[in-house]
């Protein structure tokens, strides 16, 4: 079944924004144990990293993360970030519609 089932922020202050949601919402983070500085959040499935630009990304499992980044770009999409195993978790890759709305593909690997 395909489905949202992650959201990632990306901010040029990690700990501003985990200041503002903590405020605004509630949320807590956990450092996670990881190459790069990585936040997982608590309350939902989702996590904080440093990035130059903010956005939100938001992960939609798929059932084969390569096919369907192909299929997307068949479709007039575009593949921003081939697909990318992250050891012992899953694979992902980050693609936009046709429109340019950018979103991120996930197969977890226990499935």
């Amino acid at each position: 079944m395909n489905g949202f089932t992650y959201h990632e922020l990306h901010t040029p202050n990690p700990d501003q924004a985990m200041g503002f949601y903590g405020e605004l919402l509630g949320f807590a983070y956990d450092k996670a144990k990881s190459p790069m500085p990585y936040w997982v959040q608590k309350e939902v499935a989702g996590g904080l990293m440093q990035d130059e630009k903010p956005f939100w990304l938001n992960y939609i499992t798929v059932d084969d993360v390569k096919a369907r980044a192909a299929r997307a770009e068949k479709l007039g999409g575009k593949v921003l970030q081939p697909t990318t195993e992250v050891p012992g978790r899953g694979w992902f890759a980050v693609v936009s519609d046709p429109q340019g709305a950018v979103f991120a593909l996930w197969k977890d690997a226990a499935v």
